[in-house]
């Protein structure tokens, strides 16, 4: 199993989903589509770039959150 990777470098301003396509995360996981989109984010799938399996990656969002969202993500 993968150690949690370290955050990602924060990215200027708001992006569209498909902005981060093909961001490289922890030098290892590239994102490579859009899985799907949702309150709390998005899910991306993902390829090691050194073993070739695939993963789902989320990302979550940060901004825009009520209450309850930002309690769900602590």
């Amino acid at each position: 199993m993968l150690p949690t990777p370290p955050p990602s470098p924060p990215l200027i301003g708001l992006c569209a989903p498909e902005d981060r396509l093909g961001l490289i995360l922890a030098n290892r996981l590239e994102l490579t589509d859009i899985l799907g989109v949702g309150a709390y984010g998005v899910v991306y799938t993902a390829i090691d770039i050194h073993t070739n399996v695939l993963y789902a990656v989320k990302a979550l969002n940060k901004t825009g959150l009520d209450l309850r969202q930002r309690k769900f993500q602590q």
